[in-house]
């Protein structure tokens, strides 16, 4: 017999567990969206062949969608189908509560800079804004001076972090360490220190936005570089590299258990 179908919070998969007549030597666990599992039935799937008593259906499962599962269990004669088919709804029970540091800071430098922009503290020579992107300039499309942000890295740092079990919910998450680089492209060494100033200068103020929106240990550097030959123009830069610890965390709200079955004794009888 089927022991207890799971839907998995992930979605798309189902944890299956059987629990065996003592005389099966192996089993076959069949699947179809109707619980016809008659040899008239054109739409069943052979799912798991072998003597595993656990195992996960991830093959073609669809989210909200009702499966039916029936076990045939051989006994080195012969199969015996009289188990009864069991059923099952997939869906997705995960919510992600993850920050993203890369927009965060993003975000809040494009309203600081602009801000100061606005307030006569930084120029632009041909645009009312400073740009503020998430990819490398087009050179043949761009505007100095602007600023680009790309993620280095994003890695775990403290595995298990915020873990928690309840009757309904796990909560499974871990401190990420990210380091952003924030470079500022200009056509001439003045604007640019003007600028690697003023993005500094931003972060400063934003340390309690930072720290509210869940970004800790902040570290920042700076460095400059020029670039002569690769460009169709010289260009100055400053790499502004911000790290910073967040929390990578996930809810898995658990779905109702289809049944569960216990055996009392070992002659197979059976209690729901």
């Amino acid at each position: 017999m089927i022991r207890l179908l799971m839907p998995l919070a992930a979605g798309n998969a189902v944890k299956v567990m059987l629990n065996p007549p003592s005389h099966a030597l192996s089993w076959r666990i069949l699947r179809n969206t109707t619980g016809d599992f008659t040899e008239a039935s054109l739409a069943v799937d052979l799912i798991y062949e072998g003597c595993e008593v656990a195992f996960i259906d991830t093959a073609g499962v669809i989210n909200e969608v009702s499966y039916f599962y029936k076990p045939l269990y051989f006994d080195g004669k012969a199969w015996d189908s009289l188990f009864l088919a069991k059923q099952v709804t997939v869906a997705k029970h995960f919510t992600d509560l993850s920050c993203d540091p890369l927009l965060i800071v993003r975000d809040r430098l494009d309203l600081g800079l602009n801000a100061m922009l606005h307030a006569g503290q930084l120029t632009h020579p041909t645009l009312a804004v400073i740009p503020v992107l998430l990819s490398y300039p087009q050179f043949d499309e761009v505007q100095f001076p602007l600023v680009t942000l790309h993620t280095e890295h994003n890695q775990a740092d403290e595995l298990g972090i915020g873990y928690a079990l309840t009757d309904d919910v796990d909560e499974l998450g871990w401190m990420t360490q990210t380091l952003i680089t924030i470079t500022c492209w200009s056509l001439n060494g003045d604007e640019r220190n003007l600028l690697k100033k003023a993005i500094k200068a931003v972060v400063m103020a934003n340390l309690e936005v930072f720290d509210f929106a869940g970004l800790l240990q902040i570290d920042v550097q700076q460095a400059d570089r020029e670039e002569f030959t690769l460009y169709p123009w010289p260009t100055y830069m400053s790499e502004t590299r911000f790290s910073c610890l967040s929390l990578t965390a996930l809810v898995m709200t658990h779905s109702p258990l289809l049944e569960l079955i216990t055996v009392t004794n070992i002659n197979d009888e059976i209690t729901r």
